[in-house]
């Protein structure tokens, strides 16, 4: 056991500073170890060596890692050191077989400019580092949760400082893992996104991994539904010998996908150019002999991969789940014995499933979708007769089967190549099953009226909901907006072939996309919304609010591009409504929609925009609420002088039955928050969350949907120069 303080170690040019081989106990204090060849400090956890601390030391320039550590079989802790400029990983620490609880503690550590990870770690505690211009902030490797620790999710974070890394908001995974992924996250959202990056992080910088992750038999890896994995490289993937738990949920799915796939977790890759993914990004997820038995692939989506999901010698569920864009869906080989269910198994360039020559394989398929796959939907080259009933083939008249005793040479479904044996694939369904992106209504045809129906979804005519509402989110993104029935239009018409939900997306500054104006006259006002030519522009949505509203009708006035549009809309009583989509994107600067506020019989002087407050404007599936409500002063014409002071007024009438007015007077500008709460302090709906001008406002609270009672209105505001305001009023709604 030895303790080095107070120690300079540099310019080694062949070797590390530190190297510790045989059964060494070493702390560090207080030194410099910089400019070396090799790593700055190396412990050999496979011979028993390790770093027991490494504290207040300077860590810099070296050749490979500032701290290396694989294997180490005791705790360790590094705290209050700068580890900068390493040409590997800040901390490379990996601890096995560890008879404490806690094993690594990482706390108070400037971890800046390494060429790889700032921290690899397996489980850890990592408190207030500092994480700042390395490649990626944060890797997972080894044993990665213990169950009954601090561990139990994965790493512990708490007051960490991650910005301006190359590749920041992702996790990297490598190497020989075991437990969760995606339970626990160093950047505080609720679901994580994780890199394998075989390409970037080669087998000599992590130990044992003959793939850039896999699992033994006997260990397990269990993903959290939400947790969106992308893998980069031909041979990243993960190599399953133990069990793999992928149970998504309905409207929370499991992805692996490729680094380049900007659709699901935005574009973690940093990138500026439309690449987009592409069949064999990377090599899929493998599961291998009778050690993956247990494994359960559920609400997973899987895509562009060489082999999307490979089963060898397993008999692991599948369910629910999609794997497309890939070489083959699923390949079954050595004795597969795996029943798939419920799945989407599409668009994959060769086959969607392949099942080869070997005669013990028998996997079982039922109610699945096979569509839009390259060469065959299913190939059997064994000679086992496969069970394939109730599936639906992409035709009501079934699969074209041209081979064998049971063809079906009249079906116009996907073909099914009985190469060496049978296929049982009657009967089959001549619809689909479970969900078809676009099919709002659940007929089995997309239509015009598909896109009707979530327009009238948005403005709040109708509701959608279940398998309805997961069919209309045809982007994939997890919310169902203008834009799906945008595109559903455009699939109509012909102008797209398919969905999005692949593909790049180059980032576009939507508040620059367009300019909003509108002109007012006694009996109506026009709002006419424009496209500055820097990006396609599909739809929108529009909620606002206006004072004694005097608006009774909304027309879609003619415009060069008012023929591609469909328009919904619904008032309710001082809140106007409003859901456009395209049937065809608009491409080229000009008048994108313009609309005529009619206000009927009555008349109104005043411009429309005094007092007007926007509670939803998104073009296309860009929010640009607060843009708005920023830019457009919203100050109530009849009360336009600025006030002398902060003001929540009591809500008139009170009591009320079922809306009463609120009105409230900011003498500054800043950001405003107004919420209504019960008695017991539960809150029941936010009104205004944005930023507002100085004025005076005035707004009405429908509580049609509420219960008798006592309810507590609640104003905050939070202006420059640390300006705060805090009021509340208590309102009585009796029905």
């Amino acid at each position: 056991r030895y303790t080095i303080t107070n120690t300079l170690i540099e310019n080694t040019e062949r070797n590390d500073g530190i190297f510790a081989q045989d059964e060494a106990d070493i702390t560090v204090r207080s030194s410099i170890i910089r400019g070396n060849g090799r790593d700055g400090l190396k412990a050999d956890g496979n011979r028993g060596s390790f770093f027991r601390e490494v504290s207040n030391s300077t860590i810099e320039n070296n050749g490979g890692s500032g701290i290396f550590n694989d294997n180490a079989k005791s705790p360790m802790t590094f705290q209050n050191n700068k580890i900068l400029n390493n040409s590997a990983h800040g901390i490379f620490a990996n601890v096995t077989e560890a008879t404490t609880d806690t094993v690594l503690t990482i706390a108070g550590n400037r971890i800046e400019n390494n060429q790889l990870v700032g921290i690899a770690s397996s489980r850890a505690i990592i408190l207030n580092d500092t994480l700042i211009g390395n490649y990626y902030p944060i890797a997972t490797t080894g044993e990665i949760s213990k169950a009954g620790t601090i561990n139990e999710n994965g790493n512990f974070y708490e007051d960490n400082f991650i910005q301006s890394n190359l590749i920041d908001s992702v996790t990297a995974l490598f190497g020989k893992v075991n437990g969760k992924i995606g339970f626990s996250n160093p950047y505080g959202t609720a679901n994580s996104v994780i890199v394998t990056d075989f390409n970037r992080l080669p087998k000599p910088f992590f130990v044992g991994a003959q793939r850039a992750v896999h699992t033994e038999s006997g260990d397990s890896l269990h993903v959290n539904a939400g947790t969106v994995v992308k893998n980069s490289g031909p041979n990243s993937g993960i190599f399953v010998g133990g069990t793999l738990l992928s149970e998504g949920e309905l409207d929370s799915k499991i992805v692996f996908t490729s680094f380049n796939d900007d659709t699901y977790a935005g574009n973690t890759n940093q990138d500026t150019t439309n690449i987009i993914p592409e069949t064999r990004d990377w090599s899929g997820i493998t599961l291998r002999n009778a050690g993956s038995d247990s494994s359960k692939i559920k609400n997973t989506i899987i895509r562009y991969a060489d082999r999307a999901l490979s089963i060898y010698n397993s008999d692991a569920l599948v369910d629910s789940s999609a794997f497309s864009n890939s070489h083959y869906g699923i390949f079954f080989s050595n004795g597969s014995n795996s029943t798939v269910r419920f799945s989407e198994i599409h668009s994959n360039q060769f086959d969607g499933v392949y099942i080869d020559n070997n005669s013990d394989n028998n996997p079982v398929f039922q109610l699945n979708n096979f569509y839009g796959n390259g060469n065959s939907a299913l190939i059997n080259h064994s000679t086992n007769t496969i069970k394939a009933e109730n599936n639906y083939w992409d035709d009501a008249t079934g699969p074209l089967v041209d081979k064998g005793s049971d063809q079906n040479l009249g079906g116009l479904g996907e073909y099914i190549n009985v190469a060496n044996g049978p296929v049982d694939y009657r009967p089959f369904l001549t619809g689909r099953n479970g969900i078809l992106l676009g099919d709002v209504t659940e007929n089995g045809t997309i239509s015009a009226f598909d896109a009707s129906t979530i327009l009238q979804h948005i403005v709040g005519i109708t509701t959608i909901s279940g398998n309805a509402l997961a069919a209309a989110d045809v982007t994939a993104n997890g919310s169902v907006s203008a834009m799906d029935a945008s595109f559903i239009l455009q699939f109509v018409v012909g102008n797209i072939t398919g969905f999005p939900g692949q593909g790049k997306k180059v980032p576009v500054d939507m508040t620059k996309a367009f300019e909003l104006e509108m002109l007012s006259d006694s009996k109506f006002t026009e709002f006419e919304l424009t496209n500055t030519g820097l990006t396609n522009i599909s739809s929108t949505e529009i909620e606002f609010v206006i004072k004694n509203n005097p608006i009774k009708e909304v027309e879609l006035l003619p415009s060069v591009f008012s023929e591609n549009l469909s328009m919904t809309y619904r008032i309710d009583k001082d809140t106007v409504f409003i859901a456009i989509a395209g049937s065809k994107a608009m491409n080229e600067e000009g008048v994108f929609t313009k609309l005529r506020f009619d206000y009927g019989d009555m008349e109104d002087n005043r411009p429309l925009t005094d007092g007007m407050i926007y509670n939803k404007f998104i073009l296309n599936e860009t929010d640009l609420t607060e843009h708005l409500n920023q830019t457009q002063v919203s100050i109530d014409d009849g009360l336009s002088d600025i006030p002398l002071e902060f003001s929540l007024n009591q809500n008139y009438p009170n009591p009320f039955n079922p809306s009463t007015n609120i009105s409230y007077g900011l003498p500054n500008k800043g950001h405003v928050k107004i919420q209504i709460y019960n008695i017991i302090g539960q809150l029941v709906q936010t009104l205004i969350d944005a930023p507002q001008q100085a004025g005076s406002y005035q707004m009405q609270w429908d509580a049609s949907a509420f219960g008798s009672g006592t309810y507590l209105l609640r104003i905050d505001f939070e202006g420059s120069n640390n300006q705060s305001y805090s009021q509340i009023r208590k309102m009585l709604l009796i029905k």
